[in-house]
Protein backbone atom coordinates (compact mmCIF):
# COMPACT_ATOMS: atom_id res chain seq x y z
CA UNK A 1 0.00 0.00 0.00
CA UNK A 2 1.46 3.61 -0.77
CA UNK A 3 0.96 6.34 2.27
CA UNK A 4 1.83 9.95 1.49
CA UNK A 5 4.70 10.88 4.42
CA UNK A 6 6.87 13.78 5.53
CA UNK A 7 9.86 11.94 5.06
CA UNK A 8 12.08 11.41 2.18
CA UNK A 9 10.14 7.88 1.88
CA UNK A 10 9.85 5.97 -1.29
CA UNK A 11 7.64 3.47 -2.92
CA UNK A 12 9.36 0.48 -5.21
CA UNK A 13 5.84 0.49 -8.06
CA UNK A 14 5.27 0.06 -11.84
CA UNK A 15 4.34 3.40 -14.24
CA UNK A 16 1.78 2.16 -17.08
CA UNK A 17 0.49 4.88 -20.19
CA UNK A 18 -2.42 4.29 -20.79
CA UNK A 19 -4.21 4.72 -24.08
CA UNK A 20 -7.40 5.79 -22.86
CA UNK A 21 -7.36 6.63 -19.16
CA UNK A 22 -11.24 7.47 -19.16
CA UNK A 23 -12.21 3.73 -19.65
CA UNK A 24 -9.88 2.49 -17.80
CA UNK A 25 -10.75 4.39 -14.44
CA UNK A 26 -13.92 3.18 -13.89
CA UNK A 27 -12.38 -0.40 -13.70
CA UNK A 28 -9.38 0.68 -11.55
CA UNK A 29 -11.08 2.75 -9.37
CA UNK A 30 -14.08 -0.50 -8.59
CA UNK A 31 -11.34 -2.74 -8.51
CA UNK A 32 -9.68 -0.89 -5.54
CA UNK A 33 -12.95 -0.19 -4.22
CA UNK A 34 -12.55 3.71 -4.19
CA UNK A 35 -15.45 4.60 -7.05
CA UNK A 36 -18.80 6.68 -6.38
CA UNK A 37 -20.93 3.45 -6.09
CA UNK A 38 -18.46 2.25 -2.95
CA UNK A 39 -19.79 3.26 0.50
CA UNK A 40 -17.08 5.01 2.44
CA UNK A 41 -14.99 5.37 3.82
CA UNK A 42 -12.91 4.20 1.06
CA UNK A 43 -9.66 2.13 1.96
CA UNK A 44 -7.45 4.29 -1.45
CA UNK A 45 -7.88 7.15 -2.90
CA UNK A 46 -6.34 7.76 -6.42
CA UNK A 47 -3.77 10.71 -6.35
CA UNK A 48 -1.62 12.55 -8.43
CA UNK A 49 1.82 11.70 -6.58
CA UNK A 50 5.62 12.69 -8.10
CA UNK A 51 7.36 9.60 -9.69
CA UNK A 52 10.93 9.03 -10.14
CA UNK A 53 11.79 6.99 -12.88
CA UNK A 54 14.41 4.53 -13.22
CA UNK A 55 16.58 6.87 -15.58
CA UNK A 56 16.29 9.63 -13.24
CA UNK A 57 13.29 11.15 -14.86
CA UNK A 58 10.69 13.07 -12.32
CA UNK A 59 7.29 12.60 -13.89
CA UNK A 60 3.47 13.28 -12.30
CA UNK A 61 1.26 10.50 -12.22
CA UNK A 62 -1.48 8.59 -10.96
CA UNK A 63 -1.67 6.02 -8.03
CA UNK A 64 -3.97 4.45 -5.29
CA UNK A 65 -2.77 5.89 -2.28
CA UNK A 66 -3.79 4.22 1.25
CA UNK A 67 -5.89 6.70 3.78
CA UNK A 68 -7.06 5.02 6.70
CA UNK A 69 -4.81 4.61 9.97
CA UNK A 70 -1.55 2.92 9.52
CA UNK A 71 -0.78 2.94 13.38
CA UNK A 72 -1.09 -0.98 13.61
CA UNK A 73 0.81 -1.47 9.90
CA UNK A 74 4.54 -2.03 10.05
CA UNK A 75 6.44 0.01 7.63
CA UNK A 76 8.27 -1.51 4.88
CA UNK A 77 11.54 0.69 5.24
CA UNK A 78 13.29 -0.43 1.85
CA UNK A 79 9.60 0.86 -0.40
CA UNK A 80 9.64 -2.50 -1.73
CA UNK A 81 6.55 -4.37 -0.58
CA UNK A 82 7.59 -7.52 -2.62
CA UNK A 83 11.00 -7.38 -1.68
CA UNK A 84 9.48 -7.53 2.36
CA UNK A 85 6.61 -10.28 1.14
CA UNK A 86 9.53 -12.70 0.09
CA UNK A 87 11.82 -12.02 3.00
Amino acid sequence: MVVTAQDDAWVVGEVYSLTDPSTAWPVLDAYERCSAADPPPHEYERQIVTVLLDGGQTIRAWAYVYCLNTADKARILSGDFLEAKES
